[in-house]
Parts: C-alpha cells; sequence; structure tokens
C-alpha cells in the first residue's frame, strides 16, 4: 500500500509532494525529512490510528480528519493520493478541519478493533442466514408462510367468487 505526502511552508508554497510504501520506517523518516515543527493531518481510514501513535513522538501536531466534512476532497471527481495529499496539506494549513479522536492506549484501540471485527462477522453471518433459509422468496416471509406454501394450504383451485357463481 502506498500513502501520498504533500508539504507546504509557513507562506503556504507547496514544496514537495511524495509516494512511499506504506511502513513506520518510512513515515517516520518522511515526518523528519520535514525539518522543524512539523504538523501532520491524516484522512480517517483503518491505518489512521496507527500512523497518529507512530508519529506522535516525531511531529508537533498529529491529527486524523474527517473525510465526508472535508467535502473539496470527499466529493472530488479525481481521486488519487497525490492530489488528496496536495488538498490536506492545504486545509491543515488554514486548520479548517474537523477531528477524529483516536486513544493513544493500545488497549482501547484494540477493544475497538475487536469490536468492529465482531459487527463484520455478524453482518456476514446473518448475510449467510438469510441465505440458506428455506423457501427465501416473497412468498415465504414468515416461518409459518413457508410451511403452508410447503403443505400447499389454503390453495384453492377456483377463486371463492367464481365458485360461489358456479354453485347458484
Amino acid at each position: 500500500m502506498l500513502l501520498g505526502g504533500a508539504t507546504r511552508n509557513g507562506q503556504g508554497e507547496l514544496t514537495s509532494i511524495e509516494r512511499f510504501a506504506t511502513s513506520e520506517e518510512n513515515l517516520i523518516a518522511y515526518v523528519k525529512a520535514q525539518g522543524g515543527e512539523a504538523t501532520v493531518l491524516l484522512e480517517e481510514c483503518d491505518l489512521a490510528g496507527w500512523a497518529q501513535r507512530v508519529l506522535r513522538p516525531h511531529a508537533e501536531k498529529v491529527a486524523v480528519c474527517e473525510p465526508r466534512a472535508n467535502l473539496w476532497i470527499h466529493r472530488d471527481a479525481v481521486k488519487t493520493d497525490k492530489i488528496d495529499a496536495k488538498k490536506l496539506a492545504h486545509i491543515a494549513l488554514l486548520g479548517n478541519y474537523k477531528e477524529v479522536y483516536h486513544t493513544t492506549d493500545a488497549r482501547i484501540y484494540e477493544l475497538q478493533a475487536a469490536v468492529k471485527a465482531y459487527d463484520r462477522l455478524a453482518g456476514k453471518s446473518k448475510a449467510q442466514k438469510n441465505q440458506i433459509k428455506p423457501g427465501s422468496g416473497a412468498r415465504a416471509s414468515s416461518p409459518r408462510a413457508a410451511r403452508s406454501s410447503a403443505r400447499g394450504a389454503g390453495r384453492r383451485l377456483w377463486p371463492s367468487s367464481r365458485a360461489r357463481s358456479c354453485g347458484r
């Protein structure tokens, strides 16, 4: 997996745009190469909490922002790491972002990861159960309806109004 990074100086001028492989060493090297007091802004994703914990000792400020609140990035038709990094650097310079809280406690982070994994598995399990339900379809919306349709109960050869008209 590759990450994009963009750097702006104090005057707001773009000084570099880079892409690098996702690793602890590469993240730290990129932030240290910027020199001075670095502010790092990350978009919320599965790796954002990890990246924030890795970079916190090496940067003045590390923040994770909500991508849906940054409509300039979120609704853009052209999405690349370099373009998004450039826009994040601009947003960080302006300070115009909605921050997402990430804990520094590894135990809480592991608990959150376990809950997310449980939710995913529960959803998959429910989907599989719905696929193997007997008599699934529009007519079998309940177990009682499935049993009735399987036995043929309630079936008539003629509609009830027609049966009465023939008997008179």
